[in-house]
């Protein structure tokens, strides 16, 4: 993967997140312009925001101890915010997750924030996302 080719972090029917290898091999902490883009049906947009890898990893560490019904987010402060309170989905498939995704281009100022909801999730989906971050801190690592 070549530094600025976009890694897709986290696909669902209406969000993904997608990072950038950093730029600035040398900065600490590695910091990722990233890119989220909304597609609800009734809306649909995109906003640049770049993560730090101490976002991702914190994310990462929220999502492993997770237990369901919870909430992780990812970002904050002057980065988007994006905040996934997950719950077991009551009715049609068994075991998928319902996940009331949050989304403000700014943490530390809470509008414009979007809510919107995203049914049959994968049960995997902490996991998957912990092993997205985990491929994509690895990749990072590996072009310095």
């Amino acid at each position: 993967m070549e530094v600025g080719e976009e890694f897709e972090l986290i696909s669902l029917s209406s969000i993904r997140i997608k990072l950038r290898l950093d730029i600035y091999s040398d900065a600490s902490p590695a910091e990722f312009e990233s890119t989220v883009l909304i597609d609800t049906g009734v809306f649909s947009g995109q906003f640049e925001t770049v993560y730090f890898d101490d976002d991702l990893i914190a994310f990462k560490n929220t999502l492993e101890k997770l237990r369901i019904p919870g909430t992780a987010v990812l970002g904050g402060n002057r980065c988007a915010e994006i905040g996934f309170n997950i719950s077991k989905q009551i009715g049609e498939t068994e075991g998928a997750l319902a996940i009331t995704v949050s989304a403000s281009p700014f943490g530390d100022d809470p509008f414009p924030k979007l809510l919107f909801l995203e049914f049959e999730v994968s049960p995997e989906f902490p996991k998957t996302t912990v092993r997205r971050i985990d491929q994509f801190l690895a990749l990072n690592a590996a072009k310095k």
